[in-house]
C-alpha cells in the first residue's frame, strides 16, 4: 500500500493524534480439494482490487539523548472508496468427471457469494491498525 499522513503534538509532549490517506491492494487466492460423485479434484479462486482509505489516529513517540527515539500508534483504516478489479475462479487436476462451467447457473451464486464475502471483508469493513513499535534516530 501507500499512504501519506501527518501527525500533531497538541500537549507539546510525547502524544500525538493524527491521521493518513493511503491506497492498499488486496489479492485473496484460496484452493480446496473437492471429492464429488460428479467432480474430482480442485477448485481455486482468486479475488483482486484495491481501496482507498482514511486513518485517524493517536500514538506516542518518545524522544531519549541525542535523538533516540521509540513510540507506537493505533488507529483505524476506514474505506472511503473500493473497486474489486477481478475475479477468477478455476478447476485443476479433474480426475473424475468435468471440468465445471462456472458460469453456468449452478455456480454463479456461489461465485457471487465469494466475491461478495473478499469484498465485504477486504475492501469495504475498517481495518484495525497499530504499529507496535518504531524505533528511530531523529536529527
Amino acid at each position: 500500500h501507500f499512504e501519506g499522513r501527518f501527525v500533531i503534538y497538541p500537549f507539546f509532549g510525547s502524544f500525538f493524534v493524527g491521521a493518513a490517506a493511503g491506497l492498499r491492494s488486496i489479492n485473496a487466492k484460496a484452493t480446496i480439494k473437492i471429492t464429488d460423485p460428479l467432480f474430482v479434484g480442485r477448485l481455486s479462486g482468486e479475488v483482486k482490487g484495491w481501496a482507498q482509505y482514511i486513518t485517524p489516529q493517536i500514538g506516542w513517540m518518545g524522544v531519549w539523548g541525542p535523538g533516540f527515539m521509540i513510540g507506537t500508534e493505533l488507529g483505524v483504516q476506514i474505506p472511503v472508496h473500493h473497486k474489486l478489479q477481478t475475479v477468477t475462479v478455476a478447476a485443476s487436476d479433474v480426475t473424475t468427471g468435468t471440468i465445471p462451467n462456472f458460469e453456468s447457473s449452478t455456480y454463479v451464486s456461489d461465485v457471487r457469494d465469494f466475491t461478495n464475502k473478499v469484498e465485504d471483508y477486504l475492501l469495504k469493513k475498517p481495518l484495525p491498525f497499530w504499529n507496535i513499535l518504531k524505533i528511530g534516530w531523529m536529527f
